[in-house]
Order: structure tokens, then C-alpha cells, then sequence
């Protein structure tokens, strides 16, 4: 299958999640092809980036900022394709904002990409802003596979705060909405999008990557005595549900009292002194520690291990 990404940016360290999906597809023999709307600012690169040559395949979709500039750059955009995507074309030029229509640059140029990249059997827009891009794509034409959006957190707030109907066009001409959490899912239900095209669908790890494993004894294969280093670097807020993380390790520990294992969690907010008292309820303080923000996280693994 020909698979379109349709992302904010690309590449970047911190959604590995996209990118292993990305990769995964890949390895299964489709092709897939990335417009991401702004370029990453990282100043490192993840080794599967250069390993599947994915900057080769990514397009940047820009949008001049000053009127007269998308005015200047729109004339060729039309000229070259105007004999390809005529009613696309037309129909770009119309937004619906708030159910009224009014003349705009801006989706032509966003579209622009897309012109001459298709078709694709799918197109996989993660999160909601994003999905609307692809619902553009359906509602002027340009793109007969199927739209696939998937929400994680930012965008879900975006609904709470702003209201459903920043997704009305989505909900019309989305294909298939992936929610990464019951949570998610309840409020794409309150934001009136379809049930029936709503699929949990969790980020996913790969266990098979990490050195250690479970017996069916909830035993440690290996040494035994080699220490388990776990680190989540986060803002201390509801939405990184570090209480669960706590938990989960109070879980494992109750199973494997002898497991060496030691939990950091480097961030700062407002939930810091109620993870702190969580810890010690659950009389963890001997192995989880909540640590200030650092500059750099190689720096801290290293003072860690020393």
C-alpha cells in the first residue's frame, strides 16, 4: 500500500511513537511518503531517520507568512496543476470556518504537496489539527484513500478548550480515528464523533528491544543482581500519569521483592509533593527518587551509574 504521514514536524527525538510506526510499515513492504508541517529543531537525529533514508522521503508543506508572498507563490502552484487537480484546485480556495465560507491562500498552499505526490491508499495524520488537514484533503477531492487520524493528548485538550466544533470538518470526513486511551476515547464520544469509527488503538513498545525479560515466574532472566535503571523525563502534571508508573512498580516489587530495580523521574509541576507522598505511602522511597530538571539527560545517566 502507498501510506501518506501527514505530522507537525519531522524529524524529532521525542516521537519516537510516529516514528516506529513509520518504520515498522516499512519493514512490512509499503511505501510510505511524509509531509510534515515544520522541519525539527533537534539537534540530534534519530539513527533509523538516516538508516531508512526518511528525510528523502519527507516533503515540507509551507505556508508564506505575508499575503503578497502566498499571492506570488500561488501562481505557479496553479499554473502546474491546474490540468491535473482542476476542481481540487477551486474548491481550495474556499474555507468553511465556523460554517461560514469565505476566499483563503492559506489551504492551497497546504495542499500544495499533495498535488503532485498521490494517490495514496491511506493517509495517517497524527493528531486531531492535523486530521483536519486530511479532512481537507477528502472534502475538496485530492485524496480517495482513506483518512486515518490519530489523538493523543494535546489535541484532545484542544477540544475541551475550545470546543468540538474546532473537529467538525474531521468528524464528516475522517475515515477512522484512533484513540490512544479509554480517556481519549470518552472524549471524542462527548466531541460527537462517530463510535462505530472509533478504535483503541495504544502506543505500542517493542519488549523485545530491552535487555532484560520476564519468566512466567515474573522471574529477572540474566544477573540477578545487575541493578534496573528507569527513567521518565516529564512535566509533573495529570496528563503523564506517573501515578500509574508508581503503581505499576509497586506492583512488580510485591511480586519480585528482590528485583534491584531504581525509578527516576526528572521533571518538575504542579503534582511534585503529591508524587512525593505517593511514593512514600507505597514505601518506595528506598528505590524511586523525584529529581529537578537537568540540561542534559546523557550527563545524568552517567552520574546515576557512577
Amino acid at each position: 500500500m502507498r501510506i501518506a504521514f501527514i505530522i507537525p514536524q519531522f524529524p524529532t527525538l521525542s516521537e519516537t511513537f510516529i516514528l516506529n510506526q513509520i518504520t515498522g510499515l516499512l519493514d512490512r513492504g509499503h511505501e510510505v511518503r511524509i509531509f510534515a508541517l515544520a522541519q525539527g529543531t533537534d539537534s540530534k537525529i534519530h539513527a533509523d531517520v538516516q538508516k531508512y533514508e526518511l528525510l528523502q522521503k519527507t516533503c515540507y508543506i509551507g505556508v508564506p507568512v505575508s499575503r503578497f508572498a502566498r499571492c506570488l507563490k500561488a501562481i505557479p502552484i496553479v499554473c502546474a496543476n491546474i490540468h491535473r487537480h482542476p476542481v481540487a484546485l477551486a474548491r481550495s480556495f474556499i474555507a468553511v470556518k465556523e460554517g461560514k465560507r469565505m476566499l483563503s491562500l492559506w489551504q492551497l498552499h497546504h495542499i500544495a504537496p499533495f498535488l503532485r505526490c498521490g494517490p495514496f491508499d491511506i493517509v495517517q495524520c497524527h493528531y486531531g489539527q492535523v486530521g483536519n488537514l486530511g479532512a481537507l484533503l477528502r472534502r475538496i477531492g485530492l485524496v480517495s484513500g482513506k483518512i486515518v487520524t490519530m489523538f493523543h493528548g494535546c489535541d484532545i485538550r484542544l477540544g475541551i478548550n475550545k470546543g468540538p466544533q474546532v473537529y467538525s470538518q474531521l468528524k464528516d470526513y475522517g475515515d477512522l480515528f484512533l484513540s490512544i486511551c479509554a480517556y481519549n476515547r470518552e472524549r471524542l464520544l462527548e466531541f460527537g464523533f462517530d463510535p462505530q469509527k472509533i478504535v483503541d488503538h495504544p502506543v505500542g513498545i517493542d519488549v523485545c528491544s530491552f535487555d532484560f525479560r520476564w519468566n512466567g515466574n515474573h522471574q529477572l532472566f540474566g544477573d540477578a543482581s545487575k541493578q534496573v535503571e528507569l527513567l521518565t523525563v516529564a512535566r509533573l502534571v495529570p496528563e503523564k500519569g506517573l501515578h500509574h508508573a508508581i503503581a505499576s512498580l509497586k506492583r512488580v516489587l510485591e511480586k519480585n521483592p528482590s528485583c534491584p530495580i531504581r525509578y527516576t523521574i526528572v521533571g518538575y509541576g504542579p503534582l511534585e509533593n503529591q508524587l512525593k507522598q505517593l511514593v512514600s505511602e507505597m514505601r518506595l522511597t528506598h528505590c524511586v527518587r523525584l529529581a529537578q530538571t537537568v540540561s542534559r539527560i546523557s550527563h545524568f545517566l552517567v552520574a546515576q551509574r557512577c
